[in-house]
């Protein structure tokens, strides 16, 4: 069990493992590991890991904020293309059932 904060748990011990673990978590739980971390890097060694660490949950979470704003436009950009259509052949449907 390796404690990535005092309120996270990954029941890893490779590095590797828990590495991945960490960015597999979801974004609620990345979020409150990110403010976890101290603010600023700490003077030993340590300090740099941290910063490290800070900022790369900082860019996870940001690509996986634009990926879902990207994927989230692609969709109204398909519905705005193509909703005239459906709608078009609902009433068609509609009109025919009424026959």
């Amino acid at each position: 069990m390796y404690e990535v904060c005092p309120h996270i748990r990954v029941s890893e011990r490779d590095l590797d493992k828990v590495a991945l673990k960490i960015c597999r978590l979801p974004n609620r739980d990345m979020q409150h590991l990110l403010d976890c971390l101290p603010p600023d890097p700490l003077p030993e060694s340590g300090g740099y890991i941290l910063g490290s660490m800070r900022i790369a949950i900082s860019r996870i979470l940001r690509e996986r904020h634009e990926s879902a704003t990207a994927q989230q436009e692609a969709r109204r950009r398909i519905v705005s293309q193509w909703l005239p259509f459906v709608i078009l052949a609902t009433v068609l449907l509609v009109g025919l059932r009424r026959r």
